[in-house]
């Protein structure tokens, strides 16, 4: 029985620690893109409502 929770606690931790050492990178250059792609959209929009 503690064999198994010893398990599923290891595992647990591989995935918590294997996604925040790939996890910044990825996600904080995406998020950027993100950021400039809408503030682009709402700039074209904006720009469309004062003609």
């Amino acid at each position: 029985m503690s064999t198994l929770i010893n398990l599923i606690i290891s595992f647990i931790m591989g995935v918590l620690l294997g996604s925040q050492l790939e996890a910044p990178k990825t996600a904080h250059h995406d998020l950027k893109k993100q950021s400039t792609e809408i503030f682009q959209d709402l700039e074209a929009r904006q720009k469309i409502l004062e003609c």
